[in-house]
């Protein structure tokens, strides 16, 4: 793999391209450019929102990549109706249009506005579940799986259910010793993971 900077408006839009880059230069400029050029079909074959997957981290982060990628579409379609566009990205592409391209685009941009409530944006646990329920018959899943994001009530449920089987029964020294080091599977929890996980496996 040949490592090039990255010009927005060249980068070929088919096979793996792969883009680095750290915080505050301008990785979400980026991506609703390439999104643009994607709909537009700027060097590439054209494509509609549904078809077109953005990945990231958080439900917030989605949200506002949705919101960034309907706000550049906008701004697009906005400027192809005027004579000038202060966005670089977009001037280039006008500038690279015949007139009959130049209005299949102003169509795509519109049809891509109101296909954005489909647009396939999601978290990666989202997009895992979305593909598991879709292909759960494949994947050999329950149909109505769901995935857990947030572990903590699960492992609390585990070690109380590990404490009343076992700890509970102990009586003496032992029930002492282990009282001592953990007053309530809430301390066993929170303050010693490993051995509660150890626990678990040896339960």
């Amino acid at each position: 793999m040949t490592d090039l900077p990255l010009d927005v408006n060249t980068l070929p839009l088919h096979g793996v391209r792969l883009i680095e880059a750290s915080a505050g230069t301008g990785k979400t400029y980026t991506i609703t450019s390439l999104y643009l050029r994607l709909i537009i079909g700027h060097q590439c074959n054209a494509l509609s929102p549904e078809n077109i997957l953005v990945v990231t981290f958080t439900r917030a982060a989605t949200e506002e990549l949705r919101d960034r990628i309907r706000g550049r579409l906008k701004q697009a379609l906005t400027d192809f109706n005027n004579i000038h566009s202060n966005d670089p990205v977009i001037e280039l592409i006008r500038s690279q249009l015949d007139q009959e391209q130049f209005q299949s685009a102003k169509q795509r941009l519109k049809d891509a506005l109101q296909l954005m409530d489909l647009a396939a944006i999601y978290t990666i646990h989202g997009f895992a579940q979305k593909l598991l329920r879709q292909y759960a018959v494949e994947a050999n899943v329950s149909g109505d799986f769901e995935l857990i994001i947030n572990e903590a009530d699960i492992l609390i449920q585990a070690v109380q259910d590990v404490w009343r089987s076992s700890i509970y029964p102990l009586k003496g020294e032992t029930l002492s010793l282990i009282i001592n080091q953990w007053n309530a599977p809430e301390a066993l929890l929170s303050k010693h993971v490993i051995y509660c996980t150890a626990m678990l496996i040896f339960i």
